[in-house]
This record gives structure tokens, sequence and C-alpha cells, in this order.
């Protein structure tokens, strides 16, 4: 794929129910979110690659001191989110 890799052509993907990561064409590394250099090898010849769908989550945080437009929309220490 040619797009770019910028923040607005990740969000168009995933507006297409797509997750998308980058792969170096170097040294095959994967990445998501998506990078536009390879940090392990320094290539910049970066691909698309839509990602499987499957994958283990291995780290989350709950926020309870919300920026205020999340407490206006009513998350806050009461109210969590993930």
């Amino acid at each position: 794929m040619s797009l770019e890799f910028t923040g607005a052509s990740f969000n168009k993907f995933l507006e297409e129910k797509k997750l998308m990561g980058s792969r170096c064409q170097k040294c095959q590394a994967v990445y998501l979110p998506p990078r536009p250099l390879c940090p392990q090898c320094q290539n910049p010849t970066m691909e698309w690659i839509e990602m499987k769908g499957d994958g283990k989550l291995v780290a989350f945080t709950t926020v309870h001191v919300s920026p205020t437009f999340m407490v206006e929309q009513g998350w806050g220490r009461d109210n969590p989110y993930c």
C-alpha cells in the first residue's frame, strides 16, 4: 500500500475497520502502532500490513483523574475509564 505513515492514514484504516501496522522491508520487524522508520535497523522503507485481529493484551491503564473534557462527559474518580 502506498499511503504515507501518518496518524491520518492510520485513522483512515480504522474507519474502514482495518487495524494496520507497519513492517520493515529490510529486517521484517512488525510494529503497532505503525512507524515510518524501523527502530531496530533504522531502515526508512516500511510497508503497511493488515493485522490478523488476534493478539494478547499485555497492559492497560485505568484513568481515575480525568482531563476536563472527559469529566464533562461523566468520567472521573467515581467512573474511571481504560
